[in-house]
């Protein structure tokens, strides 16, 4: 219905990019990223100026896989709005997908001066911490996401997987408590990593998703 209504709306005023960012955005919940992406593309050609039709773009070519497209429409986004904290946490996870953690550490601190309390920001910084392996900087992220999100059991995880990585056994074995109160599968998969010689850092769904 909402195709439809746009579809009538563009018929009278083809180059609204207000409408143009309206389709594309319907197409990215439908996961139709190719035709998102080409509405947010007219997007920026009818207003170059526009940061947001800039960073909507970019969130169409990241979901489409379009990692290097992505960040070249994320860091114009940035040039234009230079501290908006969505923009900075999209740019950061472009450059965690393409492993340029120092990068991403810079990025995703500076997003998180300005929202200090999101935690997808902070599991994405604790994220990039843990692969450059500092490991106490990732848990003191990763702490304070699962603050935030007490109920998340892969934010949960993934601390209790830090701990395992930082060789701290007590504070991992205390976390896998956590874990295993929430779900004793997972719980039990951690708690082979802490009798493991393997250390395994948990990837997960939230890491690295574009905010729209």
């Amino acid at each position: 219905r909402a195709l439809d209504l746009i579809a009538e709306a563009l018929k009278i005023q083809p180059n609204n990019p207000t409408f143009h960012i309206n389709l594309g955005t319907v197409f990215l919940k439908l996961e139709q990223f190719e035709k998102a992406e080409a509405a947010f593309r007219r997007v920026t050609e009818l207003r170059p100026d526009y940061a947001v039709g800039h960073n909507q773009l970019g969130v169409a070519l990241m979901e489409a896989g379009k990692n290097r497209e992505s960040l070249a429409s994320f860091e114009t986004a940035m040039r234009l709005r230079p501290n908006d904290a969505t923009i900075l946490f999209n740019v950061g996870c472009i450059h965690i997908r393409l492993k340029n953690y120092d990068e991403a550490i810079r990025l995703l601190n500076a997003a998180n001066v300005i929202e200090p309390k999101n935690s997808e920001v902070l599991v994405n910084l604790g994220y990039a911490f843990a692969m450059e392996k500092k490991y106490p900087k990732a848990i003191e992220h990763i702490r304070q996401a699962a603050s935030l999100k007490p109920d998340d059991k892969e934010v949960q995880y993934f601390l209790g997987s830090l701990y395992v990585a930082a060789k701290n056994k007590q504070a991992a074995l205390a976390q896998q408590n956590t874990v295993f109160s929430m779900d004793p599968a997972l719980g039990r998969r951690l708690y082979q990593e802490i009798y493991s010689d393997k250390i395994v850092v948990a990837t997960f769904d939230d890491v690295t998703r574009p905010r729209k």
